[in-house]
């Protein structure tokens, strides 16, 4: 299934214009968006309900090498958008479109869905236009504390927002957002279940294996990955099959997908990246890194039997795992001698090599404004920036339960909210 919205295709990227970069002589170039207009020309035939939802604003943005970046914000209702930018290759062309659900007639609508939006690259020649297709799914949610304490489910604007009074319930499992803005749940209560909104579930079954999974917008299909030799594909219709795995893992703690269409687990030691053919039912691996490679831990010491000490390598548990803007990104913790602490690290997926790492502290947290007690799970989709989890315990004070934004960007915490939210998934009073 794919999202498309008038003038803005269906598939990969259409660019339209010349292959070949000519600057010409003239310094700026303009670039051209057809939004369409009023909500029957949202309309799209393979989506599962009747189109894009009302927009209250659309807003353009360009950046690109050697150029200031440039946006412009437009009435949901306007039918086109045109921006003059500097004339060069690479201009990136992000769209987000804020949904206004209290005037979409349509149903059901996939409430939590805050933003849909799409991004292309063009090159952009002086004195000529670009007209400009993209791809169209959701870029923003809003954002899950789901309560494994008290087996329930709330959302929150923002992080700096209160949090709603849903009261849904939540049986401690995995959830992602399909690119419709829906959420899909599996635990074992429940089996796999599909949202619209936090009261319109459909109830897909509980033969599932109850297990990290992702969602795979390329395909429209869910990855579950079940320990040993195989992963779980769900198609759009809910038809399953089995993908046998050429590298076991006993284990898998957290499973990703990125749009080139890999699957990456991770699960005892090891980070395996998968080349998937679901007509052969196969998940070759094409690339493996150690934890300790990826830094997914921190070295320390041990006394040797001479009393000396001895350095070796502590890994850390990784809770999640996920794409977010090309870049993979895994969360990790861990708790030892009564510190807790954790972090993010930012993978290379082409050479799974670390990129960089945020958040950690040798103790627990002394700056908690840019120091993790222990990231636990991605809870929404938002532009640029990841939104996570912390969890952790202070002495005489009790459970931290807390909401942290990651600028990917400037590779800083953006937000710290929601504190106290949500107990989340662990309760360190009683046991890790």
């Amino acid at each position: 299934m794919r999202l498309k919205y008038a003038a803005l295709a269906i598939g990969a990227l259409v660019l339209l214009g010349s292959c070949e970069l000519n600057l010409g002589n003239q310094a700026e170039g303009t670039i051209t968006l057809n939004l369409g207009g009023g909500p029957a020309s949202r309309a799209f035939s393979d989506a599962p309900f009747d189109g894009l939802p009302v927009f209250s604003s659309i807003t353009v943005t360009v950046s690109g090498s050697g150029m200031p970046t440039a946006s412009q914000t437009v009435p949901g209702s306007a039918s086109s958008i045109s921006l003059q930018v500097p004339a060069g290759p690479a201009r990136k062309v992000e769209v987000y479109a804020a949904a206004d659900w209290a005037s979409t007639p349509q149903t059901p609508q996939p409430t939590l869905a805050k933003a849909f939006g799409g991004t292309a690259v063009v090159d952009v020649a002086g004195g000529q236009t670009v007209s400009v297709a993209l791809d169209m799914g959701v870029v923003e949610t809003k954002i899950l504390l789901p309560d494994s304490y008290y087996s329930i489910w709330s959302t929150a604007d923002s992080i700096t927002a209160a949090p709603d009074s849903l009261d849904w319930t939540y049986w401690g499992g995995f959830f992602q957002f399909d690119r419709f803005g829906r959420l899909i749940t599996l635990d074992y209560q429940d089996g796999l279940v599909l949202y619209n909104s936090p009261y319109d579930a459909q109830y897909l079954g509980a033969t599932y294996p109850v297990a990290p999974f992702v969602y795979d917008p390329s395909e429209d299909g869910l990855f579950i990955a079940g320990s040993g030799s195989s992963l779980t594909f769900v198609d759009s219709s809910f038809t399953t099959s089995s993908l046998d795995l050429d590298q076991v893992f006993e284990t898998v703690d957290a499973i990703a997908v990125d749009d080139e269409g890999y699957v990456y687990l991770a699960g005892y030691d090891r980070v395996g990246k998968y080349r998937v053919d679901l007509v052969q039912g196969t998940a070759s691996q094409v690339g493996s890194a150690t934890y300790e490679s990826l830094g997914l831990g921190y070295w320390t010491t041990y006394l040797g039997q001479d009393l000396q000490p001895v350095p070796y390598f502590q890994t850390l548990e990784v809770r999640d795992m996920t794409v977010k803007d090309g870049r993979l990104f895994i969360a990790v913790a861990g708790q030892d001698n009564g510190y807790y602490h954790g972090k993010i690290v930012e993978v290379h997926r082409a050479e799974l090599s670390k990129v960089r790492e945020i958040g950690w502290s040798p103790t627990s947290p002394t700056s908690p404004t840019t120091q993790f007690y222990g990231p636990t799970r991605f809870l929404a989709l938002a532009p640029r920036k990841l939104i996570v989890s912390d969890e952790g315990y202070i002495d005489g004070t009790g459970n931290v339960n807390r909401v942290i934004a990651v600028d990917i960007e400037d590779w800083a915490f953006s937000g710290v909210g929601l504190e106290g939210a949500s107990e989340f998934f662990y309760d360190f009073g009683a046991a890790y």
